[in-house]
């Protein structure tokens, strides 16, 4: 399953299997109100071609997933692990973003190297099926969503102030692709007050990947799909928990494009300029796609 997220005049070059989008955002104060600009409409189509190294790489997962039984590697699930993309629904004219993300309440020290634990997971279960390891990213937006989840008790790809990953990843200053597999750990009810066991991070960050990939079939193992993507080329991971619960977003990047001038949107002209890495084929398309401005998201919604 390949889940491609609806973008802010997000552009999507694909080349065989393979897209980049880009979200650009333009917002105009004007009496207190958020206006954006609209989308300029875009079509080019032009032949595509097939690397037969990609052929390659989906032949063998394919031969690898037939291959899987039951695992048993002593790793335990912890539920909830992944949701799909809930549907985004009205948000009361009254709703608010109530409470502001905190810090991860670690060291920094420590959360580094649990990304790079968590990191390890995923290019073990990418080598079991043949593929490449992808590299550690640095964009921050999928932080940002960690710790937001954890401030706001809830698992979910929309964050509490309306936002999808991909915007908060082109606002940190992404231009590729993302896709995010996103994972909790605990209660999600900020009221819940019972007694629970201590959290082992690293335990957790190990069942929340195994889940992905062995236990995915309730998300038509989207989760899976998107681990085991041979284009993926790095992932950017969040981590944020306390003593009882842990939030975990990993956001797959793909950099297929290198830009001589990056997108811009200015008087409501779209420009960019660059070239598509020969390893991925030729130009096939352009879309542009267009998303309302986001609104807040209250407890209840986060949670639908």
């Amino acid at each position: 399953m390949r889940k491609i997220l609806t973008r802010t005049l997000a552009i999507a070059l694909i080349a065989y299997f393979s897209w980049i989008g880009w979200g650009l955002w333009q917002y105009r104060n004007e009496n207190g109100s958020l206006n954006l600009h609209n989308a300029v409409q875009i079509a080019v189509t032009r032949s595509k071609e097939i690397p037969q190294e990609l052929e390659k790489s989906r032949g063998a997962i394919a031969s690898w997933l037939k291959s899987q039984s039951q695992p048993g590697d002593g790793r335990t699930i912890t539920s909830p692990v992944v949701t799909n993309i809930p549907n985004p629904v009205s948000v009361p004219p009254t709703a608010t973003r109530t409470v502001q993300p905190t810090q991860t309440p670690t060291p920094s020290a420590d959360l580094q190297q649990l990304r790079v634990y968590m990191l390890h997971l995923i290019n073990a279960d990418r080598k079991k099926a043949g593929l490449v390891p992808v590299k550690l990213g640095t964009n921050p937006a999928a932080q940002q969503h960690a710790d937001d989840m954890l401030a706001n008790f809830y698992l979910g790809h929309i964050d509490s102030g309306g936002m999808k990953p991909y915007m908060c990843y082109t606002l940190a200053g992404g231009l590729g692709s993302n896709g995010e597999n996103a994972g909790y750990a605990g209660t999600q009810d900020p009221n819940d007050r019972a007694n629970y066991a201590l959290l082992d991070p690293k335990a957790h960050l190990a069942s929340l990947e195994f889940g992905m990939m062995y236990d995915d079939a309730s998300s038509d193992w989207g989760h899976r799909d998107n681990i085991l993507r041979p284009e993926h080329q790095y992932v950017n991971i969040g981590i944020a928990y306390n003593r009882t619960r842990l939030a975990l977003s990993q956001q797959f990047e793909e950099m297929y494009l290198n830009f001589s001038q990056a997108p811009r949107l200015q008087d409501g002209t779209l420009t960019l300029a660059g070239t598509l890495d020969p390893s991925v084929g030729s130009l096939y398309s352009i879309d542009v796609y267009y998303d309302p401005p986001p609104t807040a998201y209250n407890h209840a919604q986060l949670l639908s």
